[in-house]
């Protein structure tokens, strides 16, 4: 059930309204298929970098890249209070 909702909130608001559900499963399966071949080649990419030096740089370049695009809009919701109030 918790799949099907997921696939609505996503899927069916954004690109496909009166999507059937054999659509919806197909899109279900595509969407799996693809993470993992991300989680695979990732995997893959980890075990022939030059060891654990380099792919702790690279998750720390990664994270780094991830972290100011998030904190920003954090920091001034938390700090401008007039947005959140009602």
């Amino acid at each position: 059930m918790r799949q099907r909702q997921i696939r609505i909130a996503i899927f069916q608001r954004n690109f496909g309204a009166k999507a059937s559900e054999r659509v919806l499963g197909r899109v279900a399966v595509y969407a799996t298929m693809g993470f993992g071949l991300a989680v695979l080649g990732t995997a893959l990419g980890v075990a022939a970098s030059e060891g654990v030096n380099k792919v702790f740089s690279q998750t720390v370049k990664l994270y780094g890249a991830i972290l100011s695009p998030i904190a920003i809009p954090l920091m001034f919701g938390m700090l401008w209070k007039r947005p959140s109030a009602r």
